[in-house]
């Protein structure tokens, strides 16, 4: 009889965007694989792969208590409806509630895939704080079970989860981000016309958008004919978006094109030079500079976690301070004019993602993990 695993993920676009890779390699390995999720524009093509969609009522940035409880009531049903042999919880709301889910429906294995900690982690204002207080008990107190394991992108956030006591190192496995097809995202020839930055990400503060278009003004200045090329969208449900003003004063910068959320991101950066992303508080394991560097590109980010993972400084790109814009813009201006420099940068991307970080290990990792744990579960 097949095991069966279910992902819980709020939304049915990010498991399509960053998880396929793990959810096919437990599809060929004879899971029955369920995606528990907020359905609304992916339906068709996560049921394409084979999956099964159970989906969920809930939202993403939603704090309200009694919304959470409805949540955990409705994941444990789902879970004693479904009686799976493995739950693989995705970022931070699905690790909370849908872990006090599995344990009320004993579910065996529980696999918390931190994605990237966040301003909870990660942040340091007053409301943080306080919000720290309230959220870190119960989160430890969730945790703190041998069914619990817990899958994270980089080993800073490993170190931060068990010095905040999340967790202890035993209970975890770093896998280098969510895997990139390597046979999608090809190599191709540079572009023709004007050098490209290409940036694809939610436009929010924590991405470094607004460090970003102050280091594009800063490259103005000085006549550089960068073209910076911004692809996603503004995040309503996060507290941490960019108004629809700040994001106008962006795009109006000389040199700042604007596409919006796009479907065909192999032709993105097939369009581009370069990839950037200025995060400023730190991330799992970035996708759009894995896609990047799949497709050959120099890369430029901050020295933050998750960008470390990707970036080698001087190898494949260049790390500059968090919220540093002239650095940034320094960083960018070596690529510009330096054909030679982007394409030996470009193949140490690639290489990088072929022997590490490609779909197929990410894949292949997982499924072990979940094997092991598995075993000891009947040991």
């Amino acid at each position: 009889m097949k095991r069966k695993l279910i992902f819980l993920v709020t939304e049915d676009w990010y498991f399509h965007m960053h998880r396929l890779p793990q959810a096919r390699a437990a599809r060929d390995a004879g899971y029955e694989v369920v995606v528990a999720t907020r359905v609304r524009d992916h339906a068709r093509q996560i049921e394409a792969e084979g999956f099964r969609l159970a989906p969920l009522s809930w939202k993403r940035g939603s704090l309200n208590p009694f919304m959470a409880a409805l949540a955990v009531r409705d994941i444990t049903r789902l879970y004693k409806a479904e009686a799976p042999d493995i739950v693989h919880h995705v970022a931070l709301k699905s690790i909370l509630l849908g872990t006090i889910a599995a344990r009320r429906a004993k579910v065996a294995v529980i696999v918390n895939a931190f994605t990237g900690l966040g301003q909870l982690f990660l942040g340091d204002t007053p409301a943080l704080r306080r919000l720290r207080i309230v959220t870190f008990p119960g989160l430890r107190a969730a945790l703190d079970s041998p069914h619990v394991h817990a899958i994270v992108e980089n080993p800073d956030h490993l170190r931060i989860l068990v010095e905040t006591r999340m967790l202890k190192a035993a209970q975890a496995t770093v896998i280098r981000g969510s895997g990139i097809d390597v046979d999608h995202f090809t190599v191709s020839p540079e572009p023709a016309g004007a050098v490209v930055a290409g940036c694809a990400a939610r436009m929010l503060k924590s991405k470094g958008i607004l460090v970003l278009g102050e280091a594009m003004r800063l490259l103005a200045a000085r006549s550089s004919p960068l073209i910076l090329r911004l692809a996603g969208n503004r995040d309503d449900e996060s507290a941490e978006s960019l108004t629809q003003d700040e994001l106008d004063r962006v795009i109006a910068l000389p040199n700042v094109e604007y596409v919006g959320r796009i479907s065909d991101m192999r032709g993105f950066w097939q369009g581009s030079h370069m990839g950037v992303l200025a995060s400023v508080t730190g991330e799992g394991l970035p996708v759009s500079l894995l896609e990047a560097a799949s497709c050959g590109r120099p890369l430029v980010a901050t020295d933050v976690a998750g960008c470390r993972e990707i970036v080698v400084e001087g190898q494949n790109g260049y790390l500059v301070p968090p919220f540093d814009a002239a650095a940034l813009a320094t960083a960018l201006e070596k690529l510009v004019g330096d054909a030679v420099l982007r394409q030996r940068l470009g193949q140490a991307s690639r290489k990088l993602v072929e022997t590490e970080l490609s779909a197929a290990e990410v894949g292949r990792r997982t499924v072990v993990l979940y094997a092991n744990l598995l075993e000891k579960t009947h040991a």
